[in-house]
């Protein structure tokens, strides 16, 4: 239609997607067309989301530092037109600026604070918690960031956020083949794999597809180890 408004809007929502979808680059050239009009027409809370998308991306491609602070003061004049609409997702991309930087506790002081912005917006619930479990992964509390991929895990299937379901599923299965869970892992995986029908070349599926594969090929091995042993049971052991 032409129309300022939704110009800017439909360029938000494509920078958006990048960022979902793990696409750095694609995510700040979409940002970097929202900014501007968004500032010309006066449209504060999609100039705010387009900075805080373009600091995002930048921070993924170096100059974390200054990244940060630019991310950070767009977060507040987002809190200042006075919407809780998406603050969620903007203090996620702020925890993960800071993570790139390795400021860890700081980035975990603000992915709690991305929990308490706007516990309504569901839609983004999952993809808090996965952030939430990869911090906390980040600095060997491995149990307890277990627990948030499992919630991310089971919030994602009840709204039907299969990005973010097989986002966290692929993690999960991940630390399970870590502890020797091969089946169980797969398990957990291969049904909600099979289950779609495209995005095979996004990021989380290229990675559940990789994961899937080894999972699969050990199976066979240990498998056909199994058999040799039962054949022959004077097999050294240590060979499993």
């Amino acid at each position: 239609m032409n129309h300022p408004y939704d110009l800017a809007f439909v360029r938000y929502v494509a920078s958006a997607l990048q960022v979902l979808m793990r696409e750095p680059e694609q995510a700040e050239a979409w940002a970097a067309q929202t900014t501007p009009v968004s500032d010309e027409q006066g449209f504060p809370l999609w100039a705010a989301d387009g900075r805080i998308t373009l600091g995002w991306a930048r921070a993924h491609r170096g100059r974390v530092e200054e990244r940060v602070a630019l991310i950070r003061e767009d977060v507040r004049r987002a809190a200042a037109v006075g919407t809780r609409i998406g603050m969620t997702a903007f203090l996620t991309r702020l925890a993960e600026a800071l993570a790139v930087g390795e400021a860890f506790a700081e980035a975990l002081a603000t992915i709690e604070d991305a929990l308490r912005a706007n516990p309504e917006e569901v839609v983004y619930r999952s993809g808090v918690l996965y952030m939430l479990g990869t911090l906390r992964l980040r600095i060997g509390e491995v149990e307890t960031a277990e627990a948030d991929f499992r919630k991310a895990l089971t919030i994602a299937h009840i709204i039907g956020a299969k990005s973010y379901e097989i986002r966290a599923a692929t993690t999960l299965a991940r630390l399970m083949h870590a502890r020797g869970e091969v089946a169980g892992a797969r398990e957990l995986l291969a049904p909600l794999y099979a289950s779609f029908n495209e995005g095979f070349d996004t990021s989380e599926l290229k990675d559940a597809k990789a994961l899937l594969s080894e999972l699969t090929s050990k199976l066979v091995f240990v498998r056909a180890l199994n058999r040799c042993h039962f054949l022959s049971p004077n097999l050294p052991r240590e060979l499993s």
